[in-house]
């Protein structure tokens, strides 16, 4: 796999007009007749985790001389740079110089760190073997996927600037190496948008029932005032997500540094990861006085670098 990259660059804007990086698409034209070009790729570049409605579209040129059925695909390279997701080929008749556009409309199952976006038109509507007709290229740190925050009425509430201390303090605890049993893993936690409030139950969580509801809403981390349950009756619980998920709720934030803990380890919970016994460690389910934990193995940061 060719990826161009030269460096974690943030790029949030409209989209991605002119495809200017890593070279032009190639437009190759194997019998004189059937060639394609690629224009206006473009992509929301900055979402909250589990968004849905982001679309991914870009415009096809029929450069040829006959009419003719392409393919237009498009992929997705998940945070961990090994994974691509391919997304549906979409069949595109069109006449010698007609323009059309495709679109794709993602799901929401995006883990928080930077994707790259490659699009590509294959000369044969399914086939996507060989060399195709026009291709873009990786275009790498295309998107940003960030947390939405919200909170229940009855709490504090938190500023835009407090949820950004928390999750850089998170990706703090990620991105060092702290030696022996431990990998410096380079996801980013950022926020997207401003945090919003909610009024969904009483605020503090005493059953199933209330957890569902508050987990259904919009956004990605949910705060309330207290929370007595999570999959059993129990007084002082920091912090609730499903395995795998999309979301999770905390309590209201109280102390930075065990809320950078408690939010990066509920989002371990959501890309899939289980509680371990090991002490200092990251998905340890126990505060240790004095102890951050901050360890994260290996297959673990593959974990978060993949999501869900």
């Amino acid at each position: 796999m060719k990826l161009c990259r030269a460096g974690r660059v943030r790029l949030l804007r409209a989209g991605l007009a002119g495809l200017t990086a890593c070279g032009a698409p190639t437009d190759s034209s194997p019998d004189g007749t059937v060639s394609a070009s690629i224009g206006e790729l473009s992509y929301q570049p900055a979402t909250w985790l589990g968004q849905s409605g982001t679309t991914l579209s870009y415009l096809v040129t029929n450069t040829g001389t006959a009419k003719w059925t392409f393919g237009a695909a498009a992929s997705l390279l998940k945070p961990d740079d090994v994974t691509v997701v391919d997304l549906p080929v979409i069949p595109l008749a069109l006449l010698p110089g007609q323009t059309r556009a495709v679109s794709w409309e993602l799901p929401p199952w995006r883990p928080a760190g930077h994707w790259a976006v490659r699009a590509s038109v294959w000369r044969q509507s399914g086939d996507r073997s060989g060399t195709p007709l026009a291709d873009t290229d990786w275009r790498p740190d295309a998107v940003l996927t960030g947390f939405s925050v919200r909170y229940h009425t009855s709490t504090f509430g938190i500023t835009q600037g407090e949820a950004g201390v928390i999750l850089n303090a998170g990706t703090g605890l990620l991105i060092v190496d702290n030696g022996s049993g431990d990998v410096g893993c380079d996801v980013e936690l950022v926020q997207f948008g401003s945090p919003a409030s909610f009024s969904t139950g009483d605020g503090v969580i005493d059953n199933q029932n209330e957890y569902t509801a508050v987990l259904a809403l919009p956004g990605n981390v949910k705060i309330v005032s207290q929370i007595n349950w999570c999959n059993v009756i129990a007084a002082g619980i920091n912090g609730c997500a499903p395995i795998p998920g999309y979301s999770f709720v905390v309590r209201e934030p109280s102390v930075l540094l065990r809320d950078r803990e408690v939010w990066t380890h509920e989002y371990g919970h959501t890309v899939g990861l289980e509680h371990i016994a090991a002490e200092g460690y990251l998905m340890n389910p126990n505060f240790s006085s004095g102890l951050v934990r901050s360890r994260v193995r290996a297959t673990e940061c593959a974990a978060f670098r993949k999501g869900p």
